[in-house]
């Protein structure tokens, strides 16, 4: 979705607000790399409250190569008992599920789910970047 940034701090304040009053949850990822074929290795949810809804390391199927490690502080050790992308699904369908999902990243994050929700039922508009 493209959307054009605030050419204001008025307007920039408008939009805070709008995603305030419609309950906006922020999205946040870390993955294995850049490419097609790297994954989610950490997930955060944050509402518009600042309280928490979800933080949590993903175990990939495979390793994290040392160059993501170096970048975002994940190492084979920490994900060794995180749960999978499966496991943790339901509870992001849930958190997402009829909430304005806003990314800082939005074009990266939106990627990554939708890869990994590509066989599931998460609707494409709770995905990171559709926002209004």
């Amino acid at each position: 979705m493209k959307t054009h940034y605030p050419r204001s701090r008025e307007e920039a304040v408008v939009r805070c607000r709008e995603w305030l009053s419609k309950g906006a949850v922020f999205v946040d990822t870390e993955t294995t790399g850049l490419n097609k074929d790297d994954e989610i290795i950490e997930n955060c949810i944050v509402d518009a409250y600042g309280a928490i809804l979800l933080d949590s390391l993903v175990k990939p199927t495979k390793p994290i190569p040392p160059e993501a490690t170096m970048i975002n502080g994940i190492t084979n050790k920490d994900v060794m008992r995180a749960p999978k992308w499966p496991t943790l699904y339901d509870k992001v369908r849930i958190i997402l599920e009829g909430r304005l999902v806003i990314a800082y990243n939005s074009a990266f994050d939106r990627v990554w789910f939708v890869k990994l929700t590509r066989n599931t039922d998460l609707p494409k508009s709770m995905l990171p970047g559709s926002a209004p």
